[in-house]
């Protein structure tokens, strides 16, 4: 029997050949590991970052920059991302 190879895409978005795994999102960002090779955070590393930093004092605020900075911000939801987002926003007790 011959077994055709499995597609390694779970998007019908075609693939852009200028990229070197051709793999981008419905607004032309470089995906997974795309994005790690350029060096740029994913979405949510880069929420992270935000909360961490202490320049965003809310979710929404980390929502405007992510967006501000090309990253789709609906993928920052969830409760338990949530949660874990504003204990990293919180003033830490003092």
């Amino acid at each position: 029997m011959t077994s055709t190879p499995a597609s390694d895409s779970t998007s019908d978005t075609p693939a852009d050949p200028s990229r070197p795994d051709g793999e981008l999102d419905d607004h032309g960002n470089p995906t997974g590991g795309a994005a790690l090779r350029r060096g740029r955070p994913t979405t949510l590393e880069r929420a992270f970052e935000l909360a961490r930093s202490g320049d965003c004092q809310s979710i929404q605020e980390i929502r405007e920059r992510l967006r501000a900075e090309g990253h789709i911000d609906s993928q920052v939801t969830g409760p338990s991302l949530m949660r874990q987002l504003r204990d990293l926003i919180a003033p830490k007790g003092g």
